[in-house]
């Protein structure tokens, strides 16, 4: 910058002036609302319900039953996202709960990514057998990114729907003939996260 252009903008900036601009002042009003607010907002979190439609027809059912119960039990309702096409960015949400069956390509590549080293925490496993003899898991695991993975299969997706209601017991719902009984919110149930909290997924079956 010209010597000249600096001394035309200290003269420019330094005059004084009695008559302000009102458009400058509401400008300037406006841009330090934004900053005020941009540091004050509370965080966001995103959870996020992942499936993928080609796998079975009822995936999409199971993944939304997964949305309904998460809503239910923590007051945040998940995102629901189609895996048909590829793999997500995984560092973009806060909590992944991914429907999967136990064969697919996207289950091989979950335990493989919650495998490397230097990423696991912790690893939570709850390992169900239904009446026909076909196993459902629901895993939950903690990474040292901050991130969490709950990862449902089955052998076919009519597994993965009961390792669905599996998680929802754990999380306190309970099914009666008459309908779902929720927990009532306002008892402190250690098995359920506040809301914009990690989904806690409270296994009766535990291996650390």
């Amino acid at each position: 910058v010209s010597t000249q252009s600096t001394g035309f903008l200290q003269r420019t900036m330094l005059r004084p002036s009695n008559k302000a601009s009102p458009r400058a002042f509401a400008a300037l009003l406006a841009l330090l609302s934004c900053c005020v607010h941009s540091l004050t907002a509370p965080v966001q979190f995103r959870r996020v319900v992942a499936y993928n439609s080609s796998e079975s027809p009822i995936a999409e059912f199971a993944a939304r039953e997964a949305r309904r119960y998460c809503y239910h039990t923590t007051n945040s309702l998940p995102e629901l996202l189609d895996l048909t096409s590829g793999d997500p960015e995984w560092h973009s949400a806060d909590e992944w709960v991914v429907l999967t069956m136990s064969s697919s390509e996207l289950s091989q590549r979950l335990s493989r990514m919650v495998q490397a080293p230097g990423l696991l925490e912790r690893t939570r496993l709850a390992l169900m057998t239904d009446s026909s003899g076909s196993q459902h898991a629901v895993q939950s695991h903690a990474l040292t990114t901050g991130k969490k993975l709950v990862h449902i299969t089955g052998s076919g997706f009519q597994g993965v729907l009961y390792a669905v209601y599996t998680m929802a017991e754990r999380l306190g719902v309970r099914f009666e003939l008459h309908g779902d009984v929720l927990p009532d919110r306002t008892l402190p149930l250690p098995m359920r996260a506040k809301a914009g909290s990690s989904l806690e997924v409270n296994l009766s079956l535990i291996h650390i």
